[in-house]
């Protein structure tokens, strides 16, 4: 068996394993093997003589799994740049969220390249041209179903500036829809004119 040992090492597998069966005390393996009075502990508690692994075993731990899907929508769906994504997910999801967990998120789902629409500009093609903010796009994205519950990503997106709000809700109830709007509009820094939906049930039966 290969033992896999650090390059600063001051210890040998063979004195490892003598440090662990010994019955001297620290600070006399200390002396003996003359190294620090901490290595002696380490290494006489240690179950393994190997040097264990310096490398992050979770690069993303600070995104759970819920965020990286809203990450996702937010990037393939929406074509946010990382920027605007890092906007939205510290103002909508979590404040103390940082660019940098974000974008090892990008990277690791493959969504780091320029989309589709910020190619075409397709969030304002199928809708007449703007030339003022107040025009909002509503939408809902289907986030993956997690610890059995069923989750959507419901995403107000000003057609002029771009701004965009977004809450995480576990319905497509229009009692949820109608609730929605109005946080946007509260949210909102400009006066709402018009908004543009995809005619879905959970929007349009909000007036019924």
């Amino acid at each position: 068996m290969q033992i896999k040992l650090h390059k600063l090492a001051r210890t040998t597998p063979a004195i490892r394993a003598e440090i662990r069966k010994s019955n001297l005390t620290g600070k006399e393996l200390a002396k003996k093997y003359n190294i620090s009075l901490e290595t002696a502990y380490k290494w006489k508690k240690r179950e393994s003589v190997e040097d264990r692994s310096h490398k992050r075993h979770n690069l993303n731990s600070s995104i759970s799994a819920i965020e990286e899907e809203i990450i996702r929508e937010l990037r393939s769906q929406v074509g946010l740049s990382l920027e605007d994504i890092t906007e939205v997910m510290k103002r909508c999801i979590r404040p103390n969220i940082t660019r940098s967990s974000i974008y090892r998120a990008m990277k690791r789902l493959g969504v780091t390249k320029k989309t589709i629409i910020e190619e075409e500009a397709k969030p304002s093609q199928s809708f007449e041209e703007v030339k003022q903010c107040g025009y909002i796009h509503m939408d809902v994205k289907y986030l993956t179903k997690l610890e059995g519950k069923r989750s959507y990503l419901y995403v107000g997106i000003d057609r002029f500036t771009r701004y965009v709000y977004a809450e995480v809700l576990y319905d497509l109830e229009p009692k949820t829809a109608g609730k929605f709007v109005e946080r946007f509009i509260n949210y909102f820094p400009y006066k709402v004119i018009k908004i543009v939906t995809d005619n879905g049930f959970e929007w349009t039966d909000i007036l019924n």
